[in-house]
C-alpha cells in the first residue's frame, strides 16, 4: 500500500512539468481528488504531492482552498463511521483519543487536521463516537485542513518549481 502512494507520488513529480504546462488542470478536480483521497480511512494519500503540484498551475491560495474544503467534507465519513457505532472508541486507543476529544475538543480536531498522516482519521472517528457537535467538528477540521493545504500549496510550488529547474 505505501509502495503505491511512493509509485504515486514520484509519477506526480515526473510528471510536474506537464501539469504546469496544462491548462486543464481545474478546481473541480481538485475539489473532487481532496474529497475522495480524505473519504478513505487509514489509507495513505497523495494529496499534499498533488496540492504541490498543482500550484505549478494555479495560485497556491486558492488550490489549498478548495482542497481544505474537499478534505473536510471527504472526513465526514470518518465522522459518519464514529457516530454509527460507539464501540469504534473502546479499548485502550479509544480511551486515550476519548480523553483527547473530550478534554481538548476542537483544539484536538483542529491540531490532528493540520497534521499530516492518518492520524486524522483516528480522531473522526472518535469524534463521531463521542458525539462531538458536527458543526464544531466541520468548523475545526476546516480550519487545519484549509491550512494545512495553503501551507503545502505554497511549499509544494516553491519546491517543485526548484526540481523542475533542476531538472531542466
Amino acid at each position: 500500500m505505501l509502495g503505491s502512494v511512493l509509485l504515486l507520488n514520484i509519477g506526480i513529480l515526473t510528471l510536474g512539468s506537464r501539469l504546469e504546462e496544462n491548462s486543464g488542470a481545474s478546481y473541480g478536480g481538485l475539489f473532487v481528488l481532496a474529497f475522495l483521497f480524505n473519504s478513505t480511512v487509514l489509507l495513505p494519500s497523495p494529496i499534499l504531492t498533488i496540492v504541490g503540484a498543482m500550484s505549478l498551475s494555479l495560485p497556491p491560495l486558492w488550490v489549498g482552498l478548495v482542497a481544505g474544503v474537499g478534505s473536510t467534507l471527504g472526513e465526514l465519513v470518518g465522522y459518519t463511521a464514529g457516530a454509527s457505532g460507539r464501540e469504534l472508541v473502546d479499548g485502550h486507543v479509544g480511551e486515550r483519543l476519548r480523553s483527547l476529544i473530550e478534554r481538548g475538543g476542537g483544539a484536538t480536531v483542529f491540531l490532528a487536521a493540520f497534521t499530516p498522516g492518518p492520524v486524522f482519521d483516528f480522531v473522526g472517528i472518535a469524534a463521531g463516537a463521542l458525539r462531538f457537535p458536527l458543526g464544531r467538528f466541520i468548523f475545526f477540521c476546516g480550519m487545519g485542513k484549509i491550512l494545512k493545504m495553503i501551507l503545502f500549496a505554497y511549499l509544494g510550488e516553491r519546491l517543485f518549481s526548484t526540481l523542475l529547474e533542476f531538472i531542466k
